[in-house]
């Protein structure tokens, strides 16, 4: 799913979710025996039910943390559903209780971005907005390729600054993070500043671009 503009992220964030209500959704949604072997599996049809589910209640879980994916915490859709048991009510619960902490690591993104200081387009302001943003994930916790989860917090809080952020633009700050930053580990010093000179230099030649689309490369 294409990641949603600053403003639609943020406007589903802050809307209610009634929590009881999707839960029992969920439970709709899990047949009674969900065990494949001696793997616990969804078969195709009840995680595409599940997931149609998740996105119509919390569409702004279309980016950034999302239940399962791992960034943050150990839950995944491997084991985390089964963790409370093998019961639909149980399995449904737990898949709340993961968006839930996906939820609250969105609320804290908000506030951070609301509370950034506008860069302009000063060089050494936009370095540190996006060191920043490094600090941020982290401090938030890091698991497996956690360094993905700095991408759309990056343009997020471009664009709530003012800049427009293509596609392209995104794919060069992922492009960025992979050699970068390695998952389970707290990134040096050194990295975070190199990858944020490196995206502040993505982010100006774009701005260039835009303004003289007719300058010569080199």
């Amino acid at each position: 799913m294409t990641r949603p503009h600053y403003r639609d992220w943020q406007a589903d964030l802050t809307q209610p979710l009634d929590w009881a209500a999707l839960q029992s959704r969920l439970v709709d949604c899990i047949p009674a025996k969900t065990s494949v072997g001696k793997q616990n599996r969804f078969k195709p049809a009840t995680y595409t039910a599940i997931h149609a589910e998740l996105t119509a209640a919390a569409s702004w879980s279309s980016a950034g943390n999302q239940p399962g994916d791992e960034g943050v915490r150990s839950w995944c859709w491997c084991h985390g559903p089964w963790r409370r048991g093998q019961t639909p009510e149980a399995i449904a619960e737990s898949i709340v209780d993961e968006l839930r902490d996906c939820w609250r690591w969105h609320l804290e993104v908000l506030a951070w971005i609301d509370a950034s200081p506008p860069p302009g387009r000063d060089v050494a302001a936009l370095a540190r907005l996006v060191a920043g943003v490094v600090d941020l994930v982290v401090g938030l916790g890091i698991h497996d390729s956690w360094y993905g989860l700095i991408v759309p917090v990056v343009a997020w809080t471009l664009e709530r600054h003012g800049f427009v952020v293509p596609d392209e633009l995104v794919d060069e700050v992922g492009r960025l993070c992979s050699p970068a930053f390695t998952s389970w580990v707290e990134p040096t010093s050194k990295s975070r500043t190199d990858f944020a000179d490196e995206v502040t230099l993505a982010i100006l030649d774009r701005e260039m671009t835009v303004r003289w689309p007719d300058a010569p490369e080199g």
